[in-house]
């Protein structure tokens, strides 16, 4: 399956619109073409040879300057108020050997460590996640899955759904269809 293409053209407006709604967008063209295979190659040397390297505006600073893109500042500002700070920074990269992390949920629903928001969630915004794909991507790469309104579960969208409210196995129900 492939994301429709009106889906990649966006306003900053439509871009904030549908992450409050279906909890995800996808905004073309943040890094513009010409400087997606510097970063890439950045990337790739910061990494060498790891599979990821967390904090990596430590060492590389290539991507910074998107960071600013009116799209992905609507969104934040939008979700999380204009005081939002960036948390993390981290580089993973997919490549044909990369086994994957398995069907997850980011904070806060991954209910993990002394940062772990109990369930029930309210309907807050408390994060902000972004995946930037530097090279093609696809179902047959493993490209990145995503629930379309998960963010508005009471518990972990990725969990087992059992009486402790950790989910509603919908990593279950997409992994079998």
């Amino acid at each position: 399956m492939s994301i429709p293409e009106e889906f990649h053209a966006i306003s900053a407006e439509e871009a904030l619109r549908r992450v409050q709604t279906e909890g995800w967008c996808v905004i073309d063209g943040v890094i513009p073409q010409n400087s997606v295979t510097e970063v890439k190659d950045s990337l790739i040397a910061v990494l060498a040879g790891r599979s990821s390297v967390s904090g990596v505006i430590t060492e590389d600073q290539s991507f910074v300057p998107f960071l600013l893109d009116e799209r992905l500042s609507a969104i934040s500002e939008g979700l999380l108020g204009d005081g939002y700070r960036i948390a993390r920074t981290d580089v993973i990269s997919a490549g044909s050997d990369y086994i994957g992390t398995g069907w997850h949920a980011d904070w806060p629903f991954s209910g993990e460590g002394s940062y772990q928001v109990a369930a029930p969630y309210g309907d807050l915004s408390m994060a902000l996640s972004t995946t930037w794909m530097l090279t093609d991507s696809s179902v047959a790469t493993e490209g990145t899955l995503i629930v379309s309104g998960s963010h508005r579960t009471d518990g972990n969208p990725a969990g087992s759904g059992d009486a402790e409210g950790d989910g509603y196995g919908v990593g279950d129900r997409v992994a079998s269809q």
